[in-house]
C-alpha cells in the first residue's frame, strides 16, 4: 500500500532537520537560535566545534557547550549588531533596509552621511562567516545610494567587482577631486587612474554631470592596464 512505512527508515537528506538550540556569546550578549539555517548557508558554522577560543590555543570544547549560558559557542570577531541583522534575515525574511542610507551628491564634500545601515552589516558578516547566498542578496542593493567613495570602499573591503566600475564612473564626473584620506584609503594607484580618467571626462563637450557611454570607455581604458586594482 502507498504511503505505508515501509521496514526499513531513512532520514530524509533536506527535511529531517536538527531543532537543536545553540547558545552563542557574541561580544556580552547571549544568543540561543536554531543551528540550521546557520548549518545550512554556511561553512563555518558547520565546522563550528574548530572554532578556537583563542589565537593560539588549542580547542579544547565542554561536552555542554552551546546548551547552557555558562558553556555558550564564543563567537570572536563578531559584534552582536552583525549576528542580530544576520538572524533577522533568516527569522524575518527580510532585514530593514533604509530606502536611502547613504546620499550621492556629488556636488557635496560631505564623502559619507553616517547612518544605521543593515543591509551593510549583513554584507560584512556574511563575507567574514561565509555565507555566499546571503552575501549574494545583500550586494544586489547597490541602487540604495551611497557616495562613489564609500562604494568603493565597500567593493575592496567585501570584493564586489561590480560596483567597482560604477564607483569608478561616478568619481570620473565629480566636481571635486579626491580627498587626501579618500586617496590614501583606495590606494596610489587607484586614485591616479581615477584622477587619469577624471581629467579625461572634463574635456569633453559637452562635461558629463552623470555616468554616460563616453565616461564608461574612458574608464575602462584607464583601468584596462590594471584590471586587479582595487
Amino acid at each position: 500500500m502507498n504511503g505505508s512505512p515501509s521496514p526499513s527508515k531513512v532520514r530524509h537528506e533536506g527535511y529531517y532537520m536538527d531543532d537543536t538550540f545553540t547558545i552563542f556569546l557574541v561580544e556580552n550578549e547571549l544568543f540561543k537560535v536554531h543551528r540550521y539555517y546557520l548549518d545550512r548557508e554556511s561553512k563555518y558554522f558547520r565546522e563550528w566545534q574548530m572554532i578556537p577560543r583563542d589565537i593560539g590555543m588549542e580547542r579544547i570544547a565542554p561536552p555542554n557547550e552551546g546548551q547552557v549560558d555558562d558553556h555558550p559557542v564564543w563567537l570572536p570577531g563578531v559584534t552582536a549588531k552583525e549576528f542580530e541583522a544576520l538572524l533577522d534575515y533568516f527569522y524575518k525574511g527580510q532585514v530593514t533596509l533604509h530606502s536611502k542610507p547613504w546620499i550621492l551628491d556629488l556636488m557635496s564634500n560631505s564623502t559619507r552621511i553616517d547612518a544605521d545601515v543593515p543591509w551593510e552589516t549583513l554584507l560584512a558578516i556574511s563575507t567574514r562567516l561565509s555565507f555566499p547566498n546571503v552575501r549574494t542578496e545583500a550586494s544586489r542593493l547597490e541602487e540604495y545610494e551611497m557616495t562613489p567613495q564609500h562604494r568603493l570602499c565597500l567593493a575592496h573591503d567585501y570584493d564586489v567587482p561590480g560596483w567597482r566600475q560604477l564607483a569608478y564612473e561616478e568619481l570620473s564626473v565629480s566636481p571635486r577631486s579626491l580627498e587626501v584620506e579618500e586617496a590614501e584609503k583606495l590606494g596610489f594607484a587607484t586614485a591616479m587612474r581615477i584622477a587619469k580618467a577624471r581629467e579625461a571626462c572634463l574635456r569633453l563637450n559637452p562635461v558629463p554631470t552623470y555616468p554616460d557611454e563616453r565616461v564608461r570607455l574612458i574608464v575602462e581604458a584607464a583601468l584596462k592596464p590594471a584590471s586587479r586594482a582595487v
